[in-house]
């Protein structure tokens, strides 16, 4: 993708979990369920709310919501819905980040809510990926996140399994540092055998040649000689 603001698109692009614990947003039960199943396959966990979070998600959802993982806003959500909901759970402590489903119903709005995730995602240290269903019907907001540089995808289980190969890019990231430690090296040596290719006119180096360098920057080899006829590959 080309971007126009590359700096601060970069920093969203670049956000990743310091855990497994995700939570869900979603209109629809059944999409909901989905990502729920494959974030589990994925080697994440559903983040368990802290109090406070069930509260604030108490205060803006209606009645018939669900305000444990995964979040459901009900099919009738509108922007606010979602911004307050999204607000919330990504605030929690327990939340390494967040996934958010939508799907078209008659009264969504889905450029509005797409402006609304990306508001938050601004101003948000932790990943959020996306999942509008549809094409045509969620076009508009497909295109406003793609140009945010916020992840979005077609079907909630390839949203989860994206932030599965996320939490794992982040385990990489913070693995051990080995200790660095010296090897033994011949420079002089390694010099020696790329003038002398050179001077054969080699402008790549040939399997001899390059164990040769190896060994002369302290890697174990086995001893390798080049025969050029069948009785010299005997007496080797």
């Amino acid at each position: 993708f080309a971007y126009k603001n590359e700096s601060a698109l970069g920093k969203l692009r670049r956000k990743v979990p310091d855990g497994n614990r995700v939570a869900i947003v979603t209109n629809a039960g059944g999409p909901g369920i989905v990502a729920t199943d494959m974030t589990v396959s994925s080697g994440l966990r559903l983040a368990r709310f802290q109090e406070e979070t069930v509260e604030a998600l108490d205060s803006h959802l209606p009645d018939t919501a669900n305000l444990n993982n995964p979040v459901d806003i009900i099919g009738d959500a509108p922007t606010d819905r979602y911004e307050n909901a999204l607000a919330a759970v990504i605030r929690d402590e327990g939340v390494d980040g967040a996934l958010v489903i939508l799907t078209p119903q008659s009264m969504t709005d889905v450029l509005g809510t797409a402006e609304a995730i990306g508001r938050i995602a601004r101003r948000s240290v932790k990943p959020i990926m996306c999942c509008f269903m549809g094409i045509i019907d969620v076009s508009q907001g497909v295109k406003y996140l793609q140009e945010k540089g916020i992840p979005v995808f077609k079907f909630p289980e390839n949203t989860a399994k994206a932030f599965g190969a996320l939490y794992r890019y982040s385990k990489w990231l913070n693995r051990q540092q080995l200790a660095e430690y010296e090897l033994s090296h011949d420079s002089e040596r390694a010099a020696e055998i790329i003038a002398d290719c050179l001077a054969a006119g080699k402008t790549q180096l040939g399997e001899v040649d390059g164990i040769g360098i190896l060994e002369a920057y302290g890697f174990k080899v086995l001893p390798t000689q080049l025969a050029t006829s069948d009785r010299q590959a005997a007496d080797i």
